[in-house]
């Protein structure tokens, strides 16, 4: 029973950080296009 408990863990483990991947590559794709232009200060 508790390695079918660490399974369902290591699954769900597994799950998030690809989704947490996935955000990641999204994100880094869009660049600046995501956040507000930044303003230049000399």
């Amino acid at each position: 029973m508790g390695q079918d408990v660490t399974s369902a863990e290591r699954s769900l483990t597994a799950s998030n950080t690809a989704t947490f991947l996935d955000v990641v590559a999204l994100y880094k794709a869009l660049g600046d296009g995501w956040q507000a232009p930044q303003p230049h200060v000399d």
